[in-house]
């Protein structure tokens, strides 16, 4: 899930912002390879000031479709907005729901 640091993905997320601005309009496999390159970019950029990237990031994962394979992009979205606005209850209710899922490694590397 997390595949590329923080200055591969600073390079590029500014024209996928611009090309996918309705996210909802492409197929399920475009809008799962953007929701990772969103959430890479958060889960990276999180030690750094909070950017107009990191909330165009945190918005294009809101506004992935509601479809079963992106719900996990969705939620690091949500966990990252709870994170930047210091909701320690959103955030921990999120990470239950995905450590409950079975998905340990991803709670692991996100931020405390």
């Amino acid at each position: 899930m997390f595949l590329w640091n923080y200055e591969d993905t600073s390079v590029c997320i500014g024209s996928i912002f611009k090309a996918y601005k309705n996210i909802k309009s492409y197929p399920d496999d475009v809008q799962e390879r953007i929701g990772q390159i969103c959430s890479n970019y958060l889960y990276n950029g999180h030690q750094r000031i909070r950017t107009l990237y990191t909330n165009q990031a945190i918005t294009l994962l809101e506004n992935l479709d509601e479809t079963p394979h992106v719900i996990l992009y969705k939620l690091i979205g949500k966990y990252f907005e709870s994170y930047y606005k210091k909701d320690y209850t959103t955030m921990q209710i999120i990470k239950n729901s995905i450590k409950a899922c079975g998905y340990q490694t991803i709670i692991d590397k996100l931020p405390k």
